[in-house]
Order: C-alpha cells, then sequence, then structure tokens
C-alpha cells in the first residue's frame, strides 16, 4: 500500500531550500501560481476566504498572481464576490482589477443587495411577461369632467342642421 505524501509539507521543504531546487524553480513558480488560482476560483471561494489568501500571500505576491490573470476571469471573480454590482458588465478591465484589490485590502466593500435594489427603483423589470394593467384611482369628485359623448350628441346635432336649446 502507497503512503500518500503531505503536498504542503514538500512544498515548504522546496521553499524554504531554493538553492537544492534552482533547477524546478520555473516550474514551481508556475505550480504555484497554478494552486493559487485553482483555490481563488473554486466555487465555495468567497470574499473571506479570498482575503485570507491575500492576507497568507501578501499583497505582491497576490497582485502578481492576479496580473497573470485575464480580464474575463477578473470580472468572473469580481460576480462571485461582490454579486449585486451592476458596474461589473460596464467598467473597463482597470477599473475591475482596482475594484477586486479595493475588496481584497478592505478599502471597497461590495454592494449588497438591499442598495442594489434602491438603485434600481425607478426602472422597469426587465421581463418577458405581458405589463399588467395598474388600478385606476377613483376620480376626485371636486374636478369638472366633461363628458365627450354628449360632445359628439351635439355634434351630430348641429351637422344635421338642428338647432340646439
Amino acid at each position: 500500500m502507497a503512503l500518500d505524501i503531505d503536498g504542503f509539507a514538500v512544498l515548504r521543504a522546496i521553499a524554504t531550500h531554493e538553492s537544492t531546487f534552482a533547477e524546478i524553480a520555473a516550474e514551481a513558480k508556475e505550480i504555484a501560481r497554478k494552486l493559487v488560482v485553482t483555490q481563488v476560483k473554486h466555487k465555495s471561494t468567497d470574499l473571506a476566504r479570498m482575503r485570507e489568501i491575500h492576507l497568507a500571500l501578501g499583497n505582491e505576491n497576490f497582485a502578481l498572481i492576479l496580473d497573470g490573470l485575464p480580464d474575463a476571469q477578473i470580472a468572473t471573480l469580481l460576480t462571485k464576490v461582490d454579486k449585486h454590482r451592476s458596474e461589473i458588465k460596464t467598467e473597463s478591465a482597470q477599473w475591475l482589477r482596482q475594484h477586486l484589490n479595493g475588496l481584497l485590502d478592505g478599502s471597497a466593500n461590495p454592494v449588497d443587495k438591499a442598495s442594489a435594489t434602491k438603485k434600481q427603483v425607478g426602472k422597469p423589470p426587465a421581463s418577458d411577461k405581458k405589463p399588467t394593467k395598474k388600478a385606476v384611482s377613483a376620480p376626485d369628485p371636486t374636478t369638472e369632467r366633461l363628458s365627450y359623448r354628449s360632445a359628439g350628441l351635439q355634434r351630430q346635432r348641429t351637422s344635421r342642421g338642428e338647432k340646439l336649446p
């Protein structure tokens, strides 16, 4: 029966003895980047976990890893951790990266659901349903109303040559 190695212990040993593993330094960097990206993209990783990863790696290392990600993946990460922010779909790649860095270092906070719905109060719902009829309020009894029906009858009488009373 094969025994399983402790991967973190091996990676820690490689990191502490760089000169011994000099020939695999480039591969170690690539594997480290891949491991962090895999963890960040994992479906269970939320903003709190991303902040923990950011803290563990340090700002510089984490920023270098994020710089290697394509803009589409940055937008996907932001959509995952800041679900209710509508600007993610329209802003530039530079803004997306700055916002993600702000979320990670705590200088920015994600939009909560309540404030996201408050911003959209004036907008009609984007749905394929037929619009519903609005309830008509009762007429104000103090307002004088014209009856177009009687006006039409008067026109008919005058058009036939009849005299109005």
